[in-house]
């Protein structure tokens, strides 16, 4: 199932050239590395005197008054079950919406593997002047273009700016017809390509309701989540850094990154760095085992209806899939509800975490800047100790080393002695209790949750146990099992209700016939015939062999 997501940027004096450098992978961004990135990209309606969209920008930053906006930018998701050439005439369909013929600008596909998931991550940058070119009058230059609009004499001043968008994002009617727009383009690509997926631009509550209202509930559960937060692209770096340099990410696995204990160090070092960043990762994984799971539910009533209209009975090897499908449920369920209790217990139940937040938020971050500083020097002074040690210690090094500790050292102090002023104030207070009252607010509803989640796990690791008992009682054949109970038992599995599965899963243990269980036994005793007979045949063969 395809994931939506459509973000919008402003670009001001000074940025423009940078950005369309970023997006196109010119000048500064052109590696080998970043430029295999880039799918394709392309200018638009750019006015004679630019030969390219980076003269336009340029140009831009230079006229454009001072604190103006110079472009807008949109990032958009395409479609990974798409080849790159239907993405490609997306991306000029959603400009052809969007802009039309009448704003300059430049667009470009990028595509890398994914982090969080399997898919590819491939999108598409869309930056455009707000400046409306007007055919009606002769085409201004570049000195011009960017001037005040003068409304009375529109041949004196710059082209007009469309302010659609100045009156913020969320509820902009202009926004939400450009998300409107952008999910049109992409179904129409999904339509050319015969794939049945459909996309929306409406919010998170609106799909849900529609969901509802159509009795999906399965959908509905599935949209019922938080909306993604933007991470910033440093954050983002920082955070995959860590889990490429562990064992924490899998990308054979449905999930790659599985949040298990075993992997919780990992998980440990995202939340020092900065928890804000933690937290939107703990929430992209919940919506990606919501997903997995939404994909399976779907399957699984295929597969159910085109068991109930085809047979009575169930074969040991259906049987086994969906058994081998609830074991990867349950495990699911397990990782993503242990990830959130550790993840309650580090923050909300950790005494220190909380007095670090407290006074980190009535310093205004001062105390997290303050720590970064210290481990800083540490790495200095451990630097400069390991050289020393080693014999590797130039003069022209330890002058750089002792610089930097003595920098650092001055930093330190100097954020401490803030600190302690900004704590003597009477604000100081004020911020504090508003922090305490908001974290009691959000302990108590942690609180709740990890409790629910802490006994959801204990529950979904019995059904783990239980189906995985019943699963070497079973023979992988395709001989049916003359018992048409469990083909309905089967059926009435549901991962939402564990306890009830618990009890159906032991119901159909205690209903799998002897002459079943014999076919397994018959089962290993020919493969161990077959197995006497090829060490027979073999033993002729070599015997033939010496004869020759």
């Amino acid at each position: 199932m395809a994931t939506y997501f459509v973000r919008m940027s402003n670009g001001y004096k000074g940025q423009g050239a940078k950005r369309r450098d970023y997006i196109a992978r010119e000048k500064s961004f052109s590696s080998e590395k970043i430029r295999q990135e880039l799918v394709a990209s392309e200018d638009f309606n750019l006015p004679s005197w630019a030969k390219n969209g980076r003269e336009f920008f340029e140009a831009a930053d230079k006229f454009e008054r001072r604190n103006g906006v110079v472009f807008r930018q949109l990032i958009i998701a395409l479609p990974c079950e798409l080849s790159h050439e239907e993405n490609i005439l997306i991306a000029k369909n959603i400009v052809q919406k969007i802009i039309g013929n009448t704003k300059a600008g430049t667009w470009a596909i990028h595509s890398k593997p994914a982090f969080t998931t399997n898919d590819e991550n491939i999108h598409m940058h869309l930056m455009f002047s707000d400046r409306i070119q007007d055919s009606t009058i002769k085409e201004k230059s570049k000195e011009l273009y960017f001037k005040r609009y003068n409304s009375k004499n529109p041949e004196k001043g710059g082209y007009q700016k469309d302010a659609s968008l100045n009156t913020g994002y969320h509820k902009n009617p202009a926004m939400n017809q450009i998300r409107e727009q952008i999910a049109d383009a992409i179904n129409e690509g999904y339509a050319k390509a015969g794939i049945d997926i459909r996309l929306s631009g409406k919010t998170l509550e609106e799909q849900k309701a529609e969901a509802i209202s159509a009795n999906d509930l399965d959908k509905a559960k599935l949209l019922d989540r938080k909306p993604f937060r933007h991470i910033k692209q440093k954050h983002w770096r920082k955070m995959q850094k860590i889990f490429e340099e562990s064992t924490a990410i899998d990308h054979s696995k449905p999930i790659p990154i599985q949040l298990n204990n075993d992997h919780w160090d990992v998980f440990k070092q995202v939340i020092d760095f900065d928890i804000n960043t933690a937290e939107e990762l703990l929430n992209r994984l919940e919506y990606q085992a919501k997903k997995l799971k939404y994909k399976a539910n779907k399957l699984e009533k295929t597969a159910q209806a085109a068991l109930i209209e085809t047979e009575e009975f169930i074969t040991g090897t259906d049987l086994i899939k969906i058994l081998n499908d609830t074991e990867t449920k349950s495990d699911i369920k397990i990782n993503n509800n242990t990830a959130y209790v550790n993840l309650y217990n580090n923050i909300y139940a950790n005494k220190e975490m909380r007095s670090f937040m407290a006074m980190n938020f009535i310093t205004r971050g001062l105390v997290k800047k303050t720590n970064k500083s210290k481990s800083k020097l540490e790495s200095y002074i451990s630097k400069k100790k390991h050289l020393k040690n080693e014999n590797r210690l130039t003069p022209h090094e330890e002058h750089r080393l002792n610089l930097l500790i003595r920098s650092s050292q001055e930093q330190i102090k100097y954020l401490e002695e803030q600190i302690v002023s900004i704590k003597n104030k009477p604000i100081a207070k004020k911020r504090y209790e508003y922090f305490i009252n908001r974290l009691k607010k959000s302990m108590t509803d942690a609180r709740e949750k990890a409790t629910k989640k802490y006994e959801e796990a204990k529950i979904f690791k019995l059904l783990r146990k239980e189906t995985q008992e019943l699963k070497s009682n079973i023979s992988n054949t395709n001989e049916q099992i003359s018992e048409p109970k469990i083909l309905k038992l089967i059926q009435e599995i549901n991962i939402t209700e564990p306890q009830k599965a618990i009890e159906i899963i032991i119901q159909i243990k205690n209903l799998i016939p002897e002459e079943f269980k014999k076919h397994k036994e018959k089962t290993q005793n020919q493969n161990i015939k077959n197995e006497e007979q090829y060490e027979k045949h073999k033993k002729v063969i070599q015997r033939q062999d010496r004869e020759r």
